[in-house]
Protein backbone atom coordinates (compact mmCIF):
# COMPACT_ATOMS: atom_id res chain seq x y z
CA UNK A 1 0.00 0.00 0.00
CA UNK A 2 1.68 3.58 -1.11
CA UNK A 3 0.82 6.13 1.57
CA UNK A 4 -0.69 9.12 -0.09
CA UNK A 5 -1.29 13.04 1.34
CA UNK A 6 -4.92 13.88 0.82
CA UNK A 7 -4.08 16.93 -2.29
CA UNK A 8 -1.98 13.58 -3.90
CA UNK A 9 -5.73 11.83 -4.21
CA UNK A 10 -6.73 14.57 -6.68
CA UNK A 11 -10.00 14.07 -8.56
CA UNK A 12 -11.10 11.31 -5.68
CA UNK A 13 -12.67 14.31 -4.34
CA UNK A 14 -15.23 15.32 -6.44
CA UNK A 15 -16.20 11.90 -7.31
CA UNK A 16 -19.27 10.80 -5.58
CA UNK A 17 -19.17 7.78 -3.73
CA UNK A 18 -20.55 6.97 -0.29
CA UNK A 19 -18.73 7.29 2.68
CA UNK A 20 -19.07 5.22 6.32
CA UNK A 21 -19.15 8.01 9.27
CA UNK A 22 -18.46 5.64 12.64
CA UNK A 23 -20.05 7.44 15.50
CA UNK A 24 -20.10 6.47 19.40
CA UNK A 25 -23.44 4.83 20.92
CA UNK A 26 -23.39 5.68 24.89
CA UNK A 27 -22.76 2.15 25.37
CA UNK A 28 -19.29 2.29 23.87
CA UNK A 29 -20.12 0.67 20.43
CA UNK A 30 -20.17 2.30 16.93
CA UNK A 31 -22.76 3.15 15.09
CA UNK A 32 -21.87 2.84 11.42
CA UNK A 33 -23.58 4.71 8.65
CA UNK A 34 -23.54 5.08 4.91
CA UNK A 35 -23.32 8.87 4.44
CA UNK A 36 -23.34 11.74 1.45
CA UNK A 37 -20.53 14.45 1.47
CA UNK A 38 -18.82 17.10 0.51
CA UNK A 39 -15.38 18.21 0.14
CA UNK A 40 -13.91 21.94 0.40
CA UNK A 41 -10.29 21.91 0.75
CA UNK A 42 -9.62 21.43 4.21
CA UNK A 43 -13.10 20.07 6.02
CA UNK A 44 -15.87 17.09 4.99
CA UNK A 45 -19.06 18.02 4.82
CA UNK A 46 -21.73 15.65 6.07
CA UNK A 47 -25.88 16.93 6.43
CA UNK A 48 -27.92 14.83 8.70
CA UNK A 49 -31.34 15.81 10.61
CA UNK A 50 -31.02 17.52 13.16
CA UNK A 51 -31.64 15.39 16.22
CA UNK A 52 -31.58 11.93 14.89
CA UNK A 53 -29.19 9.04 16.13
CA UNK A 54 -26.26 10.09 14.96
CA UNK A 55 -26.84 14.07 15.93
CA UNK A 56 -27.41 13.02 19.39
CA UNK A 57 -24.28 10.34 19.29
CA UNK A 58 -22.37 13.74 18.44
CA UNK A 59 -23.27 15.93 21.04
CA UNK A 60 -22.49 13.76 23.51
CA UNK A 61 -19.49 12.77 21.70
CA UNK A 62 -18.07 14.86 19.36
CA UNK A 63 -15.21 12.14 17.47
CA UNK A 64 -16.23 10.67 14.85
CA UNK A 65 -14.44 8.64 11.70
CA UNK A 66 -14.92 8.71 8.24
CA UNK A 67 -14.04 6.53 5.46
CA UNK A 68 -14.20 6.31 1.66
CA UNK A 69 -12.70 4.21 -1.26
CA UNK A 70 -12.84 4.51 -5.37
CA UNK A 71 -15.72 1.79 -6.24
CA UNK A 72 -14.56 2.19 -9.80
CA UNK A 73 -12.10 -0.32 -9.89
CA UNK A 74 -9.73 -2.26 -7.75
CA UNK A 75 -7.17 -1.19 -7.24
CA UNK A 76 -8.07 2.56 -6.53
CA UNK A 77 -7.74 5.45 -4.20
CA UNK A 78 -8.82 5.35 -0.47
CA UNK A 79 -8.51 7.06 2.89
CA UNK A 80 -9.56 7.45 6.48
CA UNK A 81 -10.13 10.47 8.83
CA UNK A 82 -10.52 11.12 12.36
CA UNK A 83 -12.30 14.24 13.61
CA UNK A 84 -13.94 16.25 15.57
CA UNK A 85 -17.60 17.23 14.42
CA UNK A 86 -18.64 20.61 14.49
CA UNK A 87 -22.16 21.07 14.10
CA UNK A 88 -23.26 23.81 11.94
CA UNK A 89 -27.26 24.96 11.46
CA UNK A 90 -28.07 24.72 8.00
CA UNK A 91 -31.17 27.42 7.22
CA UNK A 92 -33.35 26.07 4.34
CA UNK A 93 -31.41 22.95 4.36
CA UNK A 94 -29.27 24.84 1.71
CA UNK A 95 -26.22 22.41 2.18
CA UNK A 96 -28.53 19.40 2.17
CA UNK A 97 -29.56 20.33 -1.33
CA UNK A 98 -26.14 21.17 -2.59
CA UNK A 99 -25.30 18.01 -1.20
CA UNK A 100 -27.60 15.90 -2.65
CA UNK A 101 -27.05 17.68 -6.05
CA UNK A 102 -23.73 16.53 -6.55
CA UNK A 103 -25.30 12.69 -6.27
CA UNK A 104 -28.52 13.12 -7.78
CA UNK A 105 -28.28 16.02 -10.10
CA UNK A 106 -30.52 19.42 -9.89
CA UNK A 107 -33.63 18.20 -10.80
CA UNK A 108 -33.65 14.58 -9.14
CA UNK A 109 -32.25 16.14 -5.85
CA UNK A 110 -35.03 18.83 -6.24
CA UNK A 111 -37.66 16.14 -6.61
CA UNK A 112 -36.00 13.97 -3.97
CA UNK A 113 -35.93 16.83 -0.87
CA UNK A 114 -39.86 16.84 -1.46
CA UNK A 115 -40.25 14.19 0.96
CA UNK A 116 -39.27 15.86 3.80
CA UNK A 117 -41.68 18.13 5.65
CA UNK A 118 -40.30 21.59 4.72
CA UNK A 119 -40.09 22.88 8.48
CA UNK A 120 -37.83 19.93 8.98
CA UNK A 121 -34.56 21.09 10.58
CA UNK A 122 -31.00 19.67 9.02
CA UNK A 123 -27.48 19.76 10.72
CA UNK A 124 -24.30 20.26 8.85
CA UNK A 125 -21.14 18.33 9.93
CA UNK A 126 -18.31 19.94 9.49
CA UNK A 127 -15.62 17.31 9.41
CA UNK A 128 -11.85 18.66 9.42
CA UNK A 129 -9.16 15.55 9.72
CA UNK A 130 -7.32 15.35 12.84
CA UNK A 131 -5.62 12.13 11.58
CA UNK A 132 -5.43 11.00 7.73
CA UNK A 133 -4.70 7.75 6.51
CA UNK A 134 -4.72 7.86 2.63
CA UNK A 135 -3.45 5.30 -0.20
CA UNK A 136 -3.50 4.91 -3.80
CA UNK A 137 -2.71 1.52 -5.56
CA UNK A 138 -2.99 2.43 -8.85
CA UNK A 139 0.28 2.21 -9.48
CA UNK A 140 1.35 -0.95 -7.67
CA UNK A 141 2.81 -3.30 -10.37
CA UNK A 142 1.51 -6.74 -8.33
CA UNK A 143 -2.38 -5.49 -7.99
CA UNK A 144 -2.40 -3.98 -11.40
CA UNK A 145 -2.84 -7.64 -12.10
CA UNK A 146 -5.70 -7.92 -9.80
CA UNK A 147 -9.12 -8.95 -11.57
CA UNK A 148 -11.88 -9.23 -9.09
CA UNK A 149 -15.49 -10.99 -9.90
CA UNK A 150 -18.04 -11.18 -8.05
CA UNK A 151 -21.30 -14.13 -8.46
CA UNK A 152 -23.16 -12.94 -11.72
CA UNK A 153 -20.82 -10.11 -12.42
CA UNK A 154 -19.62 -12.09 -15.17
CA UNK A 155 -19.97 -15.67 -16.74
CA UNK A 156 -17.36 -17.51 -18.57
CA UNK A 157 -18.22 -19.15 -21.77
CA UNK A 158 -16.15 -21.43 -23.40
CA UNK A 159 -15.74 -21.06 -27.40
CA UNK A 160 -16.89 -24.37 -29.31
CA UNK A 161 -14.00 -25.80 -29.52
CA UNK A 162 -12.75 -25.42 -26.08
CA UNK A 163 -10.03 -22.90 -27.78
CA UNK A 164 -8.81 -20.02 -25.56
CA UNK A 165 -5.89 -17.13 -26.55
CA UNK A 166 -3.17 -19.39 -25.45
CA UNK A 167 -3.61 -17.27 -22.33
CA UNK A 168 -5.91 -19.07 -20.37
CA UNK A 169 -8.56 -16.67 -21.35
CA UNK A 170 -12.06 -17.98 -22.47
CA UNK A 171 -14.84 -15.89 -23.94
CA UNK A 172 -17.39 -14.41 -21.26
CA UNK A 173 -20.54 -12.74 -21.69
CA UNK A 174 -22.27 -10.01 -19.36
CA UNK A 175 -25.91 -8.27 -19.24
CA UNK A 176 -26.59 -4.79 -17.79
CA UNK A 177 -28.87 -6.52 -14.96
CA UNK A 178 -25.75 -8.02 -13.71
CA UNK A 179 -23.40 -5.34 -14.07
CA UNK A 180 -21.86 -3.46 -11.92
CA UNK A 181 -23.63 0.23 -12.39
CA UNK A 182 -21.89 3.62 -10.48
CA UNK A 183 -23.77 6.78 -9.91
CA UNK A 184 -21.69 9.58 -11.92
CA UNK A 185 -22.17 13.15 -12.25
CA UNK A 186 -25.61 13.30 -14.68
CA UNK A 187 -25.87 9.85 -15.72
CA UNK A 188 -25.40 6.40 -14.92
CA UNK A 189 -22.80 4.03 -16.16
CA UNK A 190 -23.04 0.55 -15.96
CA UNK A 191 -19.38 -1.73 -16.44
CA UNK A 192 -20.55 -4.34 -18.97
CA UNK A 193 -16.88 -5.60 -19.47
CA UNK A 194 -13.51 -4.85 -18.84
CA UNK A 195 -10.28 -5.74 -16.61
CA UNK A 196 -12.08 -5.29 -13.90
CA UNK A 197 -14.71 -8.13 -14.28
CA UNK A 198 -13.01 -10.52 -16.89
CA UNK A 199 -9.91 -11.27 -18.80
CA UNK A 200 -9.93 -8.51 -20.90
CA UNK A 201 -7.31 -6.18 -21.09
CA UNK A 202 -7.53 -3.52 -23.88
CA UNK A 203 -10.88 -1.67 -23.64
CA UNK A 204 -13.66 -1.14 -21.41
CA UNK A 205 -17.50 -1.88 -22.61
CA UNK A 206 -19.87 0.48 -21.03
CA UNK A 207 -23.55 1.57 -20.99
CA UNK A 208 -24.43 5.41 -19.96
CA UNK A 209 -27.88 6.51 -18.79
CA UNK A 210 -28.40 10.26 -19.22
CA UNK A 211 -31.95 11.27 -17.41
CA UNK A 212 -34.04 13.34 -19.75
CA UNK A 213 -32.43 17.34 -19.62
CA UNK A 214 -29.39 15.95 -18.15
CA UNK A 215 -27.03 18.19 -19.05
CA UNK A 216 -23.42 17.54 -16.87
CA UNK A 217 -20.00 19.90 -17.67
CA UNK A 218 -17.68 17.85 -19.79
CA UNK A 219 -13.93 16.22 -19.71
CA UNK A 220 -11.23 14.72 -21.36
CA UNK A 221 -9.74 11.60 -21.93
CA UNK A 222 -6.13 12.14 -21.34
CA UNK A 223 -4.58 8.62 -23.10
CA UNK A 224 -8.26 6.65 -24.10
CA UNK A 225 -9.92 6.38 -27.18
CA UNK A 226 -13.93 6.98 -26.68
CA UNK A 227 -16.49 5.31 -29.09
CA UNK A 228 -20.51 6.34 -28.70
CA UNK A 229 -23.35 4.15 -29.76
CA UNK A 230 -26.74 6.34 -29.64
CA UNK A 231 -29.16 3.27 -28.66
CA UNK A 232 -32.19 5.44 -27.89
CA UNK A 233 -33.24 9.06 -26.85
CA UNK A 234 -31.96 12.23 -28.55
CA UNK A 235 -29.66 15.01 -27.27
CA UNK A 236 -26.29 16.54 -28.54
CA UNK A 237 -22.64 15.64 -27.93
CA UNK A 238 -20.15 19.23 -27.47
CA UNK A 239 -16.61 19.64 -28.08
CA UNK A 240 -15.56 22.88 -27.88
CA UNK A 241 -14.73 22.85 -32.52
CA UNK A 242 -18.62 20.91 -32.96
CA UNK A 243 -21.95 20.02 -32.37
CA UNK A 244 -23.04 16.39 -32.77
CA UNK A 245 -26.62 15.66 -33.01
CA UNK A 246 -27.24 12.37 -31.51
CA UNK A 247 -29.97 10.46 -32.22
CA UNK A 248 -30.70 6.13 -32.61
CA UNK A 249 -27.90 4.83 -34.57
CA UNK A 250 -25.36 7.05 -34.64
CA UNK A 251 -21.68 6.25 -33.72
CA UNK A 252 -19.35 9.25 -32.48
CA UNK A 253 -15.43 8.77 -32.11
CA UNK A 254 -13.66 11.17 -29.08
CA UNK A 255 -9.96 11.31 -29.75
CA UNK A 256 -7.55 11.62 -26.59
CA UNK A 257 -7.24 14.91 -24.62
CA UNK A 258 -10.42 16.73 -26.64
CA UNK A 259 -12.92 17.83 -23.82
CA UNK A 260 -16.43 16.93 -24.84
CA UNK A 261 -20.03 17.38 -22.98
CA UNK A 262 -22.96 15.11 -23.40
CA UNK A 263 -26.59 16.82 -23.26
CA UNK A 264 -29.63 14.85 -22.96
CA UNK A 265 -32.84 15.69 -24.85
CA UNK A 266 -35.89 17.33 -22.64
CA UNK A 267 -38.24 14.40 -24.29
CA UNK A 268 -36.91 11.21 -23.03
CA UNK A 269 -33.76 9.34 -21.72
CA UNK A 270 -30.55 9.18 -23.66
CA UNK A 271 -28.71 5.76 -23.65
CA UNK A 272 -25.28 4.98 -24.98
CA UNK A 273 -23.17 2.34 -25.91
CA UNK A 274 -19.53 3.39 -24.78
CA UNK A 275 -16.34 1.99 -25.47
CA UNK A 276 -12.77 2.99 -24.41
CA UNK A 277 -9.46 2.05 -25.68
CA UNK A 278 -7.28 1.43 -23.14
CA UNK A 279 -9.45 0.90 -20.51
CA UNK A 280 -10.70 3.46 -18.24
CA UNK A 281 -11.21 3.72 -14.35
CA UNK A 282 -14.54 5.29 -14.36
CA UNK A 283 -14.73 8.89 -12.76
CA UNK A 284 -10.92 9.14 -13.05
CA UNK A 285 -11.39 11.65 -15.71
CA UNK A 286 -11.12 15.80 -15.14
CA UNK A 287 -13.84 16.98 -13.66
CA UNK A 288 -17.68 16.00 -13.61
CA UNK A 289 -19.28 14.02 -16.47
CA UNK A 290 -19.94 13.37 -19.89
CA UNK A 291 -20.18 10.17 -21.81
Amino acid sequence: MRRVELPELGDLFEQPWLATMATHRSNGSVLLSAVWWEWDGESFWVSIPEGDIKDRHILRDPQVSLSLAEEASFPGRGLEIVATAQRVADPGAAGLRRIATRYLGAQVADEWLTQFDPAMPWVLLRLTPTRVRAWDHRDEPLLQQAAPSWPGGHSSLPSPDGVTDGQGREVISATRTNAKTLRLPGRDWALLLGPENGDVRNVTLGYSTFPSGSAPSGHRHPAEEELIFVVSGRGQLRTTDATIELEPGVAVFIPPGVDHATIAGDDGRLELLTVFSPPVVPGSYESGSGT
